[in-house]
Formats: structure tokens, C-alpha cells, sequence
């Protein structure tokens, strides 16, 4: 069984909350894999949804990650992996993720 479910072709731009946190962790500008990981466990929101590249970068919206989080404890051990970008600021001084995800509700029905 793949480690891995890629979602392809998502029509749904999200920006990451939280990459000003961990700048460090953000890859350079380009285009790249993300994984989705919920975290059932966080105290602040048990509906977090972590996005990480080689490490965490950030956070699925409060707004969109209750119906991303089910989804992503639902195939156990493996994880989604989502097309993203990563970006300048428009002061060019800090990198932010944009995401492309498929509806959740189109994901479920593949499930």
C-alpha cells in the first residue's frame, strides 16, 4: 500500500496559516508536494490540519480544516500530499505556501 495519496489538480487556492512562524522550514520559492497531517491531539484545535515539506510549515485554515481533518485520519497511516507553491511577500522579505486542493467533499468520495 502507497505511503503516500497524491490529490491532483485542485482548484482550490488556501493559503498556509503560520509560515512567518517557521521560515526556516519553508522551501525556497517553486513548486512542490505538501503533506496534510491532522493532529486530533492539539490541545488549541483537535480539527488541525499541519501541512508539512521536510518539516512542518504551517496550518490548514480553522475555516476549511474541520472537513479536511476527518478525511486525513480516515486512511490511517498514510498521508495526502498536495500541489502548492511557495511564494514571496510583496516586501520580498518572507515565503508563504498557497495550496491547490480538491474539494473535500470530492476527496470522501473516493475514499
Amino acid at each position: 500500500m502507497a505511503r503516500y495519496l497524491e490529490l491532483h489538480g485542485g482548484t482550490n487556492d488556501v493559503a498556509v496559516k503560520g509560515t512567518n512562524f517557521r521560515q526556516k522550514h519553508v522551501p525556497p520559492v517553486g513548486t512542490y508536494w505538501f503533506v496534510l497531517e491532522a493532529e486530533p491531539l492539539n490541545r488549541a484545535d483537535p480539527n488541525a490540519v499541519q501541512v508539512v515539506a521536510k518539516k512542518p510549515v504551517g496550518y490548514l485554515p480553522a475555516g476549511i480544516a474541520p472537513a479536511w481533518s476527518p478525511l486525513c485520519q480516515s486512511i490511517g497511516r498514510r498521508r495526502f500530499t498536495v500541489e502548492g507553491e511557495v511564494r514571496l511577500t510583496p516586501d520580498g522579505r518572507a515565503r508563504w505556501v498557497l495550496l491547490w486542493l480538491p474539494d473535500p467533499e470530492a476527496v470522501a468520495s473516493l475514499l
